[in-house]
């Protein structure tokens, strides 16, 4: 299962919730909602080379490119942090039985704007992607834990302790793909934007990236 694919997946179920709440204000209360993965950038060097003026030293085109490039990721930083903040909103959901018609217009609107950064999210990192591998560079592993909760079932929480989240996690990926492997959603490449190769697997036995 990619992990986009949760992601959608889990926004067309509060989708549902949301909708039968229209007419139906008690619901059944979602379990775990979850969040979508969240990924840091190694721009710092950039910053500093950029300042020491090695960055002149450069090929203008080359270096036009990776300008391009980091102001992208710059935007994929701001975006996955309101990204959190929407999640965050929409796991209130886990502590409520009943929708009144106000509470469900206000996480209609946040859910309409989470499925929009997660489509802009999708796209900016498919963009990222094919500049990296126009410029042949070379995949890092990004320094960020990964934490795909947003694919576990929503009707069964998982232990609140990293260690068995982690679990429940690698669980529920090996009963949908007995293989173990899964692909990672294409957004996956923010854990190594912006070199992460689209064909890259995460095996969650080995717990490592090819």
């Amino acid at each position: 299962m990619e992990i986009h694919s949760c992601v959608r997946r889990r926004i067309d179920e509060i989708q549902a919730l949301l909708d039968k709440a229209a007419t139906a204000p008690n619901i059944v209360t979602p379990k775990w909602i979850g969040r979508p993965q969240s990924w840091a950038f190694a721009s710092s060097r950039w910053e500093a080379e950029s300042q020491a003026g090695r960055a002149a030293l450069v090929d203008p085109g080359r270096l036009s490119k990776y300008a391009v490039m980091y102001a992208r990721m710059h935007d994929l930083l701001e975006e996955m942090t309101l990204e959190q903040t929407d999640w965050a909103k929409l796991r209130t959901l886990e502590h409520v039985r009943r929708l009144e018609p106000s509470s469900t217009f206000e996480l209609n609107a946040t859910l309409q704007d989470a499925r929009y950064r997660d489509w802009r999210l999708a796209l900016v990192t498919s963009q990222l992607l094919d500049m990296a591998n126009s410029l042949q560079l070379h995949a890092m592993k990004n320094a960020t834990p990964e934490s795909p909760s947003v694919c576990l079932p929503h009707h069964h929480p998982p232990s609140r302790s990293g260690a068995g989240e982690r679990l429940a996690i690698r669980r529920t990926l090996r009963s949908e793909h007995p293989s173990g492997c899964v692909t990672p959603r294409v957004r996956c490449a923010r854990r190594r934007a912006p070199t992460c190769s689209p064909r890259a697997v995460r095996c969650a036995d080995r717990r490592r990236w090819h």
